[in-house]
């Protein structure tokens, strides 16, 4: 099969500035990754040319067939597609050349501007940061039973405040113990709505913790449950622990700048001219299986270095 290597290229552009994966849902029994789907995939390379799939193995199912009478992906109907939108990918023509391309594409921001050195990416590192911008008459609030909320700051504290505090706020149900929390027995969290976040109150409290070393030194004990013990509060008392967060993994957002946007993919700017005439050369596709193979292929045959 031979092929123009400017097609081979644009193909390129497109495939690269693909974004990660979105994680899979429930697969399908027979089609988990779209690899798996492309095995029983009826392609007719003479007829309809080179298919193009980037790391296919490891492009999870973000979307299941239907239930009512859907077409499985392994059913012989089953066209390029119908399955490209259930793996995050889209079918697109490129001269001769048929490109399953990501959906979406991350940009970068060349020009993030000044960052917000008190906006750090961790919330622990944003909540000392509002601790640190605290008055004296705040901190004794912080220290009440009352606690401190955000109407209790002002101005730039009310940025911090609200950073401070986990989005989404999951809170776990748990029972009062002999002065100790007990877990909440595999039930679901409970996730505040905006306006139960922005009514936290944040108090700080004084516990003790027990560290035992053995006596050789090689290990020990924490007595870290000594942290949890809520004093004043009786026995089988319905109470609720932070759970665990989700959602500050691979942040586009860092010290309040935007480092990242996901956009529809389209071809990324690059050095490479695609009309220039030496990548009319044409080239033998045989037995060409990794992207790495294909660049090395058009380097050569259009005497280029790529």
């Amino acid at each position: 099969m031979r092929h123009l290597l400017r097609t081979l290229l644009v193909a390129f552009a497109l495939i690269l500035g693909g974004a990660p994966s979105a994680s899979a849902a429930a697969p399908a029994p027979t089609a988990a990754s779209l690899g798996r789907a492309l095995e029983g995939l009826a392609w007719d390379v003479e007829r309809r040319g080179p298919l193009l799939v980037v790391d296919p193995q490891n492009t999870p199912l973000v979307a299941a067939a239907p239930a009512d009478g859907g077409t499985r992906d392994d059913a012989p109907s089953t066209t390029l597609r119908t399955l490209a939108p259930r793996y995050a990918r889209k079918v697109l023509a490129v001269g001769t050349l048929t490109v399953l391309a990501p959906t979406t594409m991350v940009v970068y921001n060349t020009r993030p501007g000044a960052p917000d050195l008190s906006m750090a990416a961790d919330r622990l590192d944003r909540l000392q940061a509002l601790f640190a911008s605290l008055r004296p008459a705040q901190w004794r609030l912080l220290g009440s039973a009352r606690g401190l909320g955000i109407g209790d700051v002002e101005g730039q504290q009310r940025r911090l405040f609200a950073a401070a505090l986990p989005d989404p706020f999951p809170l776990q149900k748990s029972r009062m113990y002999a002065g100790h929390t007990s877990s909440g027995n595999g039930e679901k969290p409970l996730v505040l709505s905006p306006q139960q976040r922005l009514a936290t109150r944040l108090r700080l409290h004084r516990a003790a913790e027990l560290t035992l070393a053995t006596a050789d030194g090689k290990g020990g004990m924490r007595l870290d449950n000594l942290r949890s013990a809520r004093p004043g509060l009786a026995d089988d008392t319905e109470t609720f622990t932070m759970g665990r967060e989700t959602g500050e993994e691979h942040l586009s957002d860092v010290y309040g700048v935007r480092l990242w946007d996901e956009v529809p993919s389209r071809p990324k700017p690059g050095h490479l001219a695609f009309e220039i005439p030496a990548l009319n050369a044409m080239a033998a596709l045989a037995g060409a299986g990794t992207v790495g193979d294909l660049v090395r292929l058009a380097a050569t045959s259009a005497r280029l270095e790529l």
